[in-house]
């Protein structure tokens, strides 16, 4: 239930949980992409650029936190 309450463009959306085989799941969004780092380098972000990139997922957690996530 608590997953259900996120609502950020930086969190990848709840979709279903429950129980299969004895063993419990959830599944999120699919996310396409790659790690934050490596898209930073290859994109050859500068420092400003990678601040305001953490300031978005820190923005994110904010969220969530919100949520008592």
């Amino acid at each position: 239930r608590m997953l259900l309450r996120l609502d950020h463009p930086g969190i990848a959306r709840f979709v279903d949980a429950g129980w299969d085989g004895g063993r419990p799941y959830f599944a999120m969004e699919w996310v396409e992409g790659e790690p934050i780092d490596a898209w930073c380098r290859e994109q050859g972000r500068s420092r400003e650029a990678r601040i305001r990139l953490v300031r978005e997922l820190l923005s994110a957690l904010q969220s969530a936190h919100r949520s008592l996530v």
